[in-house]
């Protein structure tokens, strides 16, 4: 099969990782797989670990640029003859702030179907349904509930739609929409940088302190505020840790004074570490120097690629008592410690838990295995093999 695949591709912009970059590495190991050939924005180009015999980049559009849309689904039809099915990797807000961008973006797939050219399937990370906007920040901030609803609907009747988690299908079904497709990919946004640290795990120094990490994009939807609070807690009392906060401000929003917040509390806490831009290759290295990471959410937009990254690095998690982290862990097997939402005293008490424990917790991490082959099978799904 030859597979065209559509999404933001390395290096992204906000320089966090890609499930886009994962997908075609994923895709290109299938033996039912020729050939991928990514449509990337403009500035993607082959990761350094993938095989260039398998995968080929074509940049072809912008973000918040719908005439670069129009051009990119031009040249899928273009090139329709050399390709037997086409994955979009896509989110709602997948093409930057602009609401036009992001509905021609949804759009797009829907258009191409309508030209029988080529099967298309939607592999789409968040669904309205599925989602609290207040939390999230976005309200009033996307292209609008209602033309995302639509949408989706268009999608549904005219491409083969898929969403990671089965609370996200059921969720639509709730709301008087069609089927979708389940499919979630273990340790997607993990690779290919990843592959080089298999069993590559060193044992700490145990003198050393309970190392504890903070990953995303930035934004309303994280409870930040609340962990510089429970660290300055821990401090105070005595204990020993060394804390980083890595990753921008999420480019949906203008700015998040929790970010800035976090920023002085570092400047006055040594222990502390701001690191805005991690480079795409430095992910794992990160977790790699992590015993804990926090993932303090208000909410989803769907299920958690943080936490398929962590499951892929052994990394366990405290994370919000939330249903799409469940459903998360659940699928990836990462090991989880659940908190209420902004409950300041279970958060303390979950990390006091882990320090007490940090010998057995590194212990248990050098013995973690990773198999690629359910995510060879679970990618190749996507496009209808396996």
């Amino acid at each position: 099969m030859r597979v065209a695949l559509v999404g933001t591709f390395y290096p992204q912009p906000t320089r966090l990782g890609s499930a886009t970059t994962g997908l075609a590495d994923l895709l290109s190991r299938h033996p039912d797989v020729s050939h991928v050939t990514v449509f990337g924005q403009r500035g993607a180009r082959l990761h350094p670990r993938i095989d260039p015999a398998r995968v080929s980049v074509l940049e072809t559009w912008t973000t918040e640029d719908v005439g670069s849309i129009g051009c990119l689904g031009k040249e899928i039809l273009r090139r329709s003859h050399s390709i037997d099915h086409v994955l979009f990797n896509s989110y709602l807000t997948g093409f930057g702030r602009s609401n036009l961008a992001n509905g021609a973006g949804i759009l797009l797939p829907a258009l191409l179907r309508l030209s029988g050219r080529t099967a298309i399937s939607v592999y789409l990370h968040n669904f309205v349904e599925a989602q609290n906007l207040s939390n999230l920040g976005y309200a009033g901030h996307t292209f609008g509930e209602a033309s995302a609803r639509a949408l989706e609907r268009l999608l549904m009747l005219t491409t083969d739609l898929i969403a990671p988690l089965e609370s996200q299908s059921k969720a639509v079904g709730e709301c008087g929409g069609g089927t979708v497709r389940n499919v979630f990919v273990p340790y997607l946004e993990a690779l290919p940088d990843g592959r080089m640290h298999i069993g590559a795990s060193q044992q700490p120094d145990n003198e050393l302190p309970i190392r504890i990490l903070l990953f995303g994009a930035w934004g309303p939807q994280k409870d930040l505020s609340t962990v510089l609070e429970c660290i300055r807690m821990l401090l105070d009392s005595g204990r020993r840790l060394s804390v980083t906060i890595a990753g921008a401000q999420n480019p949906q929003f203008q700015s998040d004074p929790q970010l800035l917040e976090a920023i002085r509390f570092g400047r006055s806490h040594p222990v502390v570490s701001v690191v805005a831009d991690v480079p795409f290759e430095s992910v794992p290295e990160l977790f790699e120097g992590t015993d804990i990471l926090l993932m303090p959410y208000r909410a989803t937009g769907g299920y958690s690629g943080v936490m398929n990254v962590a499951s892929f690095f052994g990394v366990p998690v405290i994370a919000s008592d939330l249903e799409g982290l469940r459903e998360t862990a659940l699928l990836s097997g990462a090991q989880v410690e659940y908190v209420q939402m902004s409950n300041m005293s279970e958060l303390h008490g979950a990390i006091e838990s882990a320090i007490d424990n940090l010998a057995k917790i590194r212990k248990q991490r050098m013995s973690h295995q990773v198999s690629l082959d359910r995510s060879v099978h679970q990618a190749a799904r996507l496009v209808g093999l396996g």
